[in-house]
């Protein structure tokens, strides 16, 4: 019976994962264009066509993606270990790592590694005590290990104290992230320095201090060139589309998190 309650709930959150990335697709500028075309098709109107072509074409304009990267961004400037003020614990949010096969099973490969290098800096530089990694997993990705528990031993490799690293259990996002961390600690408020990437910042900020934390942002991985190259700022790109994708997804979550937690707030 246990096992059934067990499979049921894994079944649902699988399914709420999935769903939280097929639903954007229709907000999304190229579903947008599809839906346009096919109701353009069905309806034979020239109109809908000529307006998937410009949505097309803006969204794919590096003028738009840039300025829409700068804007998730939010003027944030990087910071150096000593700017950050001394807190009860670093905490290094998931997303740089994925796992491969091998011949032989299943390896690491990194994504983008500045938020386990910047935690790994802080707390060499005595910002905190404790270093602690969230343990990033979603259903579809290889390997048994979580993302902290890799991460862990990286830092300990770096000469971190194995007893000033801890690993949160199994998360599938920010807000099981944030939960996650609080379930570690006795009691909140706490000071924490929060680790992400500069787009990803203002989102995680918030859903930690809805959890009662005292945030230091120190943002990382920055996306956003600092100059608009003018003479390609008009030719349409894949990867700018790509970008504005990326961007107009991160704007959803934000407002996802806000209006859940108005609603929670209201309905309490």
């Amino acid at each position: 019976m246990e096992g059934n309650k067990s499979n049921s709930a894994k079944s649902s959150l699988y399914k709420m994962i999935y769903l939280n990335k097929v639903l954007p697709i229709f907000v999304s500028p190229l579903g947008l264009v599809l839906i346009l075309l096919m109701v353009a098709i069905y309806q034979r109107r020239r109109s809908l066509i000529i307006s998937a072509v410009i949505i097309l074409y803006v969204a794919s304009a590096p003028f738009t993606s840039y300025y829409l990267l700068r804007s998730i961004e939010g003027g944030a400037i990087k910071l150096m270990p000593e700017d950050a003020p001394e807190s009860d614990a670093v905490v290094v949010l998931g997303g740089m790592i994925d796992w491969v096969q091998t011949r032989s099973g299943v390896a690491t490969e990194w994504g983008d590694p500045d938020r386990f290098w910047d935690g790994v800096a802080l707390v060499k530089a005595n910002r905190a005590p404790l270093l602690i990694f969230t343990g990033s997993k979603l259903p579809w990705q290889l390997g048994q290990e979580t993302e902290g528990e890799v991460l862990k031993r990286y830092a300990q490799m770096l000469h971190v104290p194995r007893d000033r690293i801890l690993v949160t259990a199994r998360v599938e996002n920010t807000a099981d992230e944030a939960k996650a961390v609080s379930r570690l600690f006795d009691s909140v408020p706490k000071r924490i320095i929060l680790v992400t990437s500069a787009f990803h910042m203002p989102r995680a900020q918030y859903l930690f201090e809805q959890m009662g934390f005292n945030v230091f942002a120190y943002p990382v991985d920055f996306r956003a060139a600092a100059k608009l190259d003018v003479w390609t700022a008009f030719l349409p790109s894949a990867n700018a589309l790509s970008t504005t994708d990326f961007c107009l997804r991160e704007w959803l979550g934000r407002m996802y998190y806000r209006i859940k937690f108005h609603l929670s707030q209201f309905y309490v």
